[in-house]
């Protein structure tokens, strides 16, 4: 297979009376690596198990494969075996041996390296010992137990020893990302290993060849439980990480958008290369484990509207930069660039660093917003500027003005939009309508807490973009004027359940309609309210005049703030 690596593969039993081609042999020692997952079959796994073993024991002498199992060995020590992939089956197929009077931890070691469980917790098991709901391993020999409560041990032996075979693929003195490699190509049981597992395994190669004079005797746990920390967190994820994480890789490396474009998984196997270990100093683990950190305090923080995080906002609209970062058409690559912001600024108060952040990012999310709104595409002129002028600027710690300095911004085409058109792209329609029912939220004094559960909470509380005269409604002599009829002087947010209720009915119709359904001015909405109060209090009817005015108005209100 290569000269820098040798690869084996052949078919074996479980076990056999002479220790010859089986998996389970008295002169191996398995290993479960720290970077694999806990062992986690539940029932549905164990019952499907069951099935393979009840064909072994038809009676037909069928023989049943139960997929590869794939080891990485190393020639230094020949006898101990890696699992990559066979942890689930090898250890049900432990705890159904043992049913069966036979065990196979007296014979062949199996360690189990990962630190978030330990040995004792199989041994226990295979003594019945301890508490089933604390111990997947207990918890499933009981469920093998009762699963073959009627059938005879001799049966199941005699499946065991005659009928159950794997392929044994096994590769010598191989860095672990390419036997992962070679894993997620023929993997056909068990789960893929993901970017993030990928990530973990690259990384700590990388590490290793890139700061040899380190003690890496416990690298791996050291990155494991980083991923952990990242899992007990209450919000926070390891893609989530990984995004962030290459958004500062680009700030510091001055990487292009061709670099940026690509997907996590491709972007970290270049970048971590070990032909590249020279290239890219912001892997040191040191500021890996800094930039961890970092991200979950603050997104916690983020996420439970921690009062001394908003009580330290100069102004209460830093606080959704995120999320208006997310509704454009550029979130899912910048959503990250708050907790990109504070890793690179050196201040030493937290809370100042988390708002002053929050602020810097508020300037961002507004040159998407106008790019957003004024091409119906994501267009690589923003990306391109993103990377060549603001990610550096925020390596280099630079004030929020100076952010967005040298962007061209058409705001003629951006007003346009505005009052012509916008609901022909949805996409649009919602980030306009979106940002202009949160700037009226704010001046009508409304507090963090609700603004993000009336509009940034929108599984909980989906709303649609209304024509406040609906489509159907416009008069024939405005027949002429249907761009304006479908722009911002008459869309506006709402609540899913109130849209359905009222159809295509006028919000006049529907303020006198004492029925029990739902009308305008049953909306949570500052901007929905005042629209449906002053038509109910016939202030002023709601015609095209209106329309343009209310045109007018939001158009002042939207490019007031999107003032950079």
């Amino acid at each position: 297979m290569g000269n820098h690596f040798d690869m084996e593969a052949r078919v074996v039993k479980l076990i056999s009376i002479d220790n010859k081609d089986c998996l389970f042999s008295d002169n191996k020692k398995y290993i479960v690596p720290e970077y694999q997952r806990d062992y986690s079959w539940g029932e549905e796994q164990l019952r499907e198990f069951a099935k393979s073993i009840n064909r072994a024991m038809s009676g037909k002498g069928e023989k049943v494969f139960m997929g590869t199992v794939q080891f990485a060995v190393d020639s230094n020590n020949p006898y101990e075996y890696h699992i990559i992939d066979g942890q689930q089956r090898m250890t049900t197929f432990i705890l159904l041996c043992k049913l069966i009077g036979i065990d196979i931890i007296k014979n062949c070691n199996l360690e189990i390296k990962n630190f978030r469980i330990n040995n004792d917790n199989l041994i226990n098991a295979l003594d019945f010992r301890g508490d089933a709901e604390k111990n997947r391993y207990l918890k499933n020999i009981l469920l093998l137990k009762k699963e073959f409560s009627d059938t005879d041990h001799k049966k199941i032996l005699n499946a065991v020893y005659e009928n159950i075979y794997f392929v044994e693929l096994k590769t010598i003195n191989m860095a672990l990302p390419e036997v992962v490699g070679i894993f997620n190509t023929i993997n056909t049981t068990g789960l893929d290993l993901n970017c993030t597992d990928l990530f973990k395994l690259q990384y700590y190669e990388y590490l290793k060849a890139r700061y040899p004079e380190r003690d890496n005797t416990n690298l791996m746990s050291e990155i494991c439980q980083i991923y952990e920390r990242v899992n007990e967190s209450k919000y926070c994820e390891m893609w989530h990480v990984l995004d962030m994480y290459k958004l500062c890789i680009a700030a510091e490396n001055n990487l292009k958008w061709d670099k940026l474009s690509q997907s996590n998984e491709r972007f970290f196997e270049e970048i971590l290369n070990t032909r590249t270990i020279n290239k890219f100093d912001i892997l040191n683990f040191d500021s890996f484990k800094k930039m961890v950190g970092s991200y979950i305090d603050f997104y916690t923080r983020i996420r439970e509207l921690n009062k001394e995080l908003l009580d330290s906002l100069n102004d209460k609209i830093d606080f959704f930069a995120t999320d208006l970062i997310w509704s454009t058409r550029y979130g899912w690559r910048f959503w990250t660039l708050p907790f990109v912001i504070a890793y690179f600024d050196n201040e030493s108060d937290v809370l100042k660093k988390y708002s002053g952040a929050l602020s810097k990012a508020l300037q961002i999310a507004k040159y998407l917003i106008i790019y957003s709104v004024n091409y119906e595409k994501v267009v690589n002129a923003a990306h391109s500027f993103m990377c060549n002028e603001i990610l550096p600027a925020i390596y280099s710690n630079a004030e929020a003005d100076k952010l967005i300095c040298g962007s061209d911004l058409d705001m003629g085409r951006f007003t346009y939009f505005l009052k012509h058109g916008l609901k022909e792209n949805l996409k649009r329609a919602f980030i306009v309508c979106q940002l202009s029912a949160l700037l009226e939220e704010l001046s009508q004094g409304s507090s963090i807490i609700e603004i993000k559960n009336k509009l940034f909470s929108w599984n909980e509380n989906p709303y649609d973009i209304e024509h406040i005269c609906a489509w159907n409604r416009i008069p024939k002599e405005d027949s002429d004027h249907k761009s304006e009829y479908n722009a911002i002087g008459n869309l506006v947010i709402l609540e899913r359940n109130i849209n359905r209720s009222i159809k295509d009915k006028t919000v006049k119709e529907k303020v006198k309609d004492n029925s029990s359904k739902k009308n305008y001015g049953d909306s949570h909405f500052s901007i929905v309210k005042t629209i449906a109060d002053n038509i109910k209090n016939n202030e002023y009817k709601w015609g095209l005049s209106e329309i343009e005015q209310r045109a007018e108005s939001e158009t002042e209100k939207i490019c007031s703030f999107l003032k950079i």
